[in-house]
């Protein structure tokens, strides 16, 4: 830990290096891997594998046996693998396939003449064939899919085996890159496409170590600044930090570093983009972390960080006013960034649709949690330095003086201005922060944090439900506006371009001079237009083409009126139709909410020929919810102008109700409360929110939405709790670790607490998990209910109406068609019809068949369940593109009972519904997770206390058990297993009481007699001179001697000595028993330590070094007797040193974790350990003369001041001692 401590600077910057590093080797390793010509090359090898595979597949197929009972090949082992399909002819008749290939014939299929590579309506396919006579085998190997149709469902993507971006483009332009076939032939060519690529992967790991690289970046810049002389006395540093990590944080973001990060959607401005300094949820997620790390950086430092100005000067209350502005400057930004995801983002946040989430709407509520978590950060310090000068009253009242001033501020200025409610949350929050501050608690405790995070959620959710409120209500103002006005002023403006295509398209002027003389080529005119010109943003119309010649008459059903068809159209537009932008392009209102356009271009035969126009009538398409295939046929062009669903909507004219959709059924009371005055207000009624838009001439349109209940305005609120809290205790456990380790164990009352929450949370997710797969089934057996009752309907219908053919051949297509069409609207399902070969005969939907979105013939599976197996219902699920559906097959038999066609209802169950109603199930499941969570916690909290209490109660008395004290018994009543651990504990405390007697005893009288020997012993030492002197003075008498007076003199001052000597034995035990009283005050241990230095100064042949610390050491000691413990310790170095010797001492002062460590350090003859043993003995000494009292004294003054001393030594090379005092704070 020592190394890492002194090398920290260069571990991180290493480290910050390193991914840095990694950033861009990752980078480089994608660009190098997919590089346009590994891609290309990769492609073709893959396209070469897979043509071999299928010609192995194919020959290893005729070999087989099974060849012989083609209604065994789906039980076979040879269904081609994954992307092949596979036809079998037999004496030219197609008998078996394998599901939705595209087969362009069915009997005879020109073998000898087809290429490898196909371009079909759904793809694009490689093919193998092999023809042994009678058999004729075709294996297809999708390439890529490709549709008519761009959509959610259909998209253009790569089969997975080629690992190819969907980008590219396979076509027969020569380009850089051509596919050859192992022969060296050319097959076709890829295009690289314009825009670059990366890989997601790559992406996933480029955020992982670009955020690793920031987070040793900000790390080696922290120790950096950390190193600077008072760089925790000083706020500029803190500031200086923050500074440069925002330069940091800018420069990345204004060089777009590293530019490939940039490639990912996440940076795409039409998902989220709020202003300059949030333009895409990528900048913003990667600001949003750096922000989090600098708080988390200022929060460590807060901790550290000791003032030296006086509370009172003028720079701690600038400090405090700064502190203010802050705390309410951070909020504004975090209500802002909170409420700018909800407002600007495209993505979906509402939790009523949670399954239908996307990365980016998890990204945006973790964006959310970033932003509480950097204001928890910042906040909570300046709230205790401010609480620490002012009372909450006027901290309170100063915030929101602030608040609401930022509020009127903000609202005169046209920028941001934050709602008054999330002052009330910012008051709950600060009331919270002065309890716990108040409470002495430094550091803030996990309930501390969980509070927070529950008061701080609420700032969130209320968010989130205001701002997806107002959005839902402009949606619908949206929606009104829409369904009010359906001119589409896109396509008026694009039919004049369209229009001039038409008429110099020398292609369909021959097409129009042919069919002028054959009507029936009007089929391919239709056909080649509407390939032609009705594409991409066209799709959204049905058109229908009539081609009018001068002399062409048109028979108007049922009663067969003849009118000429420039008559017929003339009077159309005469009547109904108003202009447009485009001149010959005509808006037709039908009535309130149905209209059309009408065209009508001229077209000439020849240069001068006579003309010819073609009526285009455009129909917008309707796409009904359910009925699941005009899905399918949309492109990503079309957009629902209207999608209403969850909405009801009625249109008043003259305050009488023309039309009712939805839910909500509409009266003369919402007519009558129709206020024409206004142009658009809100009103409530019924559970309904309703919406009044009034249109010119007396028309109104009314658009409703139920009303969302309690729980559902919790949701938001549950749902981001959930996650704040998951993530808290995530970290709160990462922390523990890292801090103390996994030695330590939770103590049994934490374990109880954690078992019942556990419990109770592992139950209610295997209840909502068991509920929700419940809910499942029942609803994929409701769907297969509904299917099967309404595929016998439609049998039944069917048999009332073709029970009596015998055979439905070619002929009865039309009749048939006509005829689903028909049940498809009654049934609202469509509608396909096979016959017993599987081959489509009619569908309601043909385009479907028609675009080649699904093959015409039947499902292997379910032909083989029906007309091998018989089974009279086959339900299954099938898939076109990415939409899987239920689909039913019934046969359908005539009054024979002959099977003469199976009836097939693809049931496109209303998945939105569905997903509504799971959704709506998990909300209330997490609902309830919330509330019993917090029951739990609570519960157990109460449980585990009640249960552990005497088990606290054992604890608590052992700790305050002193064998000076009484001892008291713990009173419990129960006879349970606590109950004899307490009986047990009594027992031992009356045990442990008489011994503690009897060893008080012991101790009194050995302490007496030790004192009484060391006592003994330092007296009898000077009696002893002084009786010599006393008998050599007597017997000096006796004998008359001369010298009398002399001797007299001397024995005297001998007596006075030893007298004196007696009085500081006397002195020095009583100082030892009881030191004088401290005077504790704050004093600066380096003054303390250079003035006692100095009375050692002029000793001969020692050197005494003095390591002066950068900053003052501040301790709370009486300055007297911690001179008496320095002198003490130097006086003993000293004499440790060996005569005639060079002494060094040195003295030097560290501070770590608010502690000041002084080491004295000698070169003397050190200790043995013996002595070592018996150091601070009261009565040891290595020397001849003493008491052996002073170093006993030394740690009595440390140990009184909270200090402790230390020693090491070592025999013949030194001793160094150590003495630990407290850092000085403010509150001593």
């Amino acid at each position: 830990m020592t190394i890492f401590s002194k090398n920290r600077l260069l571990v991180f910057t290493l480290a910050a290096l390193f991914f840095a590093a990694l950033v861009f080797f990752t980078i480089s390793y994608s660009q190098n891997k997919y590089s346009p010509e590994k891609i290309s090359k990769s492609f073709e090898s893959t396209l070469n594998d897979r043509y071999n595979q299928s010609e192995n597949f194919a020959n290893d197929f005729l070999k087989n046996e099974i060849l012989q009972n083609t209604h065994l090949l789906s039980e076979s082992g040879f269904n081609p693998p994954d992307g092949f399909g596979l036809l079998i002819y037999k004496n030219g008749s197609l008998i078996y396939w394998t599901d939705n290939v595209f087969i362009e014939k069915q009997n005879n299929p020109d073998i000898q003449n087809t290429s490898r590579i196909q371009f079909k309506p759904n793809g694009i396919y490689q093919y193998h064939y092999l023809d042994s006579g009678e058999y004729k085998i075709v294996v297809s190997d999708l390439i890529k899919h490709k549709y008519p149709y761009e959509n959610s469902y259909l998209t253009a993507s790569f089969h997975n085996a080629y690992k190819i971006p969907a980008s590219w483009i396979i076509t027969n332009e020569i380009t850089d890159y051509p596919i050859n076939s192992k022969e060296g032939k050319t097959l076709f060519f890829l295009k690289d496409p314009a825009s670059e690529f990366i890989s997601s992967f790559s992406l996933m790991m480029i955020w992982i170590f670009g955020f690793l690289f920031l987070l040793f970046a900000i790390l080696a810049l922290y120790t950096l600044y950390e190193r600077l002389p008072g760089f925790y006395h000083n706020r500029l540093y803190i500031l200086l930090f923050v500074l440069d990590v925002f330069i940091l944080r800018f420069f990345i973001f204004y060089f777009k570093i590293p530019s490939k990060l940039y490639l990912s959607d996440l940076f795409d401005p039409s998902r989220y983009a709020s202003s300059i300094i949030f333009p895409n949820l990528g900048d913003t997620l990667i600001s949003l972390y750096v922000l989090l790390l600098s708080a988390v950086f200022c929060f460590k430092y807060s901790r550290k960080f000791k003032a030296r100005e006086n509370l009172k000067s003028w720079k701690a209350i600038l400090a405090s006013i700064l502190s203010y502005l802050l705390i309410i400057l951070t909020f504004y930004f975090a209500v802002y960034t909170i409420d700018s995801v909800f407002i600007n983002s495209t993505f979906q946040l509402d939790f009523s649709y949670v399954l239908n989430f996307t990365l980016h709407s998890y990204l945006g509520f973790v964006a959310i949690g970033i932003t509480l978590a950097t204001f928890l950060l910042i906040s909570f310090p300046l709230l205790k330095h401010i609480l620490s000068q002012y009372s909450i009253i006027k901290t309170i009242s100063g915030l929101s003086l602030i608040y609401i001033s930022l509020i009127y501020i903000t609202q005169h200025s046209g920028i941001y201005s934050p709602d008054a409610v999330y002052l009330i949350f910012l008051l709950v929050y600060i009331l919270l922060t002065a309890y716990f501050i108040n409470g002495k608690r430094e550091i803030a405790p996990a309930s501390f944090v969980l509070l927070s995070v529950l008061i701080l959620t609420g700032v969130s959710g209320y968010s989130h439900y205001k701002n997806l409120d107002i959005k839902e209500k402009n949606e619908r103002k949206l929606i009104a506006v829409r369904i009010s006005s359906d001119r589409d002023n896109i396509a008026e403006y694009l039919f004049a371009d369209m229009e001039k295509a038409i008429q110099s398209d020398a292609d369909l002027r021959i097409m129009i001079s042919a069919a002028s003389v054959d009507f029936s080529l009007e089929k391919e005119i239709k056909s080649y237009m509407r390939n032609s010109y009705f594409k991409g943003y066209w799709n959204r119309y049905m058109a229908q083409i009539t081609v009018c010649y001068p002399d062409k008459i048109l028979r108007i059903k049922p009663t067969d009126y003849e009118i000429g068809c420039d008559d017929f159209f003339d009077e159309i537009i005469g009547s109904l139709a108003k202009p447009t932008i485009s001149p010959n392009l005509y808006y037709i209102s039908e009535s309130y909410d149905v209209s059309s356009y009408i065209a009508q271009i001229p077209v000439k035969f020849y240069d001068e020929g006579p003309i010819a126009n073609i009526v285009i009538e455009f129909y917008k398409k309707y796409v009904p919810k359910g009925l699941g295939y005009p899905e399918l046929l949309l492109d990503n062009s079309v957009t629902a102008y209207s999608d209403i669903t969850g909405y009801s909507y009625a249109i008043f004219a003259g305050n009488e109700l023309v039309k009712n959709v939805g839910e909500y059924t509409y009266s003369e009371f919402d007519a009558s409360s129709i206020d024409e005055s206004k142009d658009g207000y809100f009103y409530d009624r019924q559970g309904f929110n309703h919406y009044v838009y009034n249109i010119e001439n007396g028309r109104t349109i009314i658009i409703s939405k139920k009303k969302n209940k309690i729980i559902d305005k919790l949701t938001p609120f549950t749902y981001q709790l959930t996650f704040h809290v998951l993530i808290a205790l995530l970290v709160f456990f990462i922390y523990s670790i890292v801090r103390s380790g996994l030695k330590k164990a939770p103590d049994l009352k934490t374990r109880l607490q954690l078992m019942m929450i556990a419990l109770i949370l592992f139950a209610s997710a295997l209840i909502g998990m068991v509920t929700l797969n419940n809910i499942i089934q029942q609803n994929d057996k409701k769907n297969q209910d509904i299917l099967s009752e309404k595929a016998h309907s439609v049998l039944i219908e069917l048999e009332h109406k073709l029970a009596s053919t015998d055979i439905l051949d070619e002929s009865e297509r039309d009749y048939l068609q006509e005829l689903l069409t028909k049940f498809s609207l009654i049934f609202f399902s469509d509608i396909n019809l096979y016959d017993p070969n599987g081959t489509l005969m009619a569908s309601s939907r043909k385009e479907i068949f028609t675009e080649g979105l699904k093959s015409v013939k039947m499902q292997r599976e379910a032909f083989t369940e029906l007309a091998i197996n018989k089974r009279t219902l086959f339900i299954m699920e099938e898939k076109i593109g990415s939409y899987q559906y239920l689909s039913a097959y019934i046969p359908f038999r005539n009054n024979q009972n002959k099977t003469t066609a199976f009836i097939n209802l693809p049931y496109f169950a209303r998945q939105q519904e569905i997903q509504q109603e799971i959704s709506t199930f998990l909300v209330t499941i997490i609902n309830i997770y919330v509330i019993l969570t917090a029951l739990a916690i609570i519960v157990s909290l109460v449980v585990a206390n009640h249960l552990t209490r005497p088990l606290q109660m054992i604890r608590d008395r052992f700790s305050k058990l002193t064998l000076n004290t009484g001892i008291e018994k713990i009173e419990y009543s129960r006879e349970d297993e606590l109950g004899d651990l307490i009986n047990e504990y009594n027992l031992m405390v009356e045990k442990l009481a008489d011994s503690a007697a009897q060893l008080a005893r012991s101790e009194r009288e050995s302490a007496w007699r030790e004192m009484a020997r060391q006592v003994a012993h330092e007296i009898k030492n000077p009696l002893t001179p002084m009786k010599l002197s006393i008998q050599h003075l007597q017997k000096a008498w006796n004998d008359n001697s001369p010298d009398w007076p002399m001797r007299l003199d001397r024995t005297t001052k001998t007596l006075i000595q030893q007298i004196d000597s007696l009085s500081a034995i006397a002195s020095a035990f009583s100082d030892f028993a009881k030191l004088p009283t401290a005077k504790n005050s704050k004093l600066d241990l380096s003054a303390i330590l250079r003035t006692n230095i100095g009375l050692f100064s002029n000793y001969p042949n020692i050197n005494m070094i003095f390591n002066v610390p950068e900053n003052p050491c501040f301790v709370y000691a009486d300055e007297k007797q911690l001179s008496r413990v320095f002198i003490n310790l130097f006086t003993n170095a000293m004499q440790a040193i060996p005569s005639g010797s060079k002494g060094l001492i040195t003295i030097s002062i560290k501070t770590s974790e608010q502690k000041h460590n002084i080491i004295i350090r000698d070169n003397g003859i050190g200790m043995t350990q013996e002595q070592q043993n018996k150091v601070f003995s009261p009565n040891f000494t290595t020397k001849s003369s003493g008491m052996g009292l002073g170093l006993a004294m030394v740690k009595n003054i440390i140990e009184s001041v909270n200090g402790n001393i230390t020693f090491s030594s070592i025999e013949g090379s030194g001793t160094t001692f150590v003495i630990e005092l407290p850092e000085y704070t403010a509150d001593k």
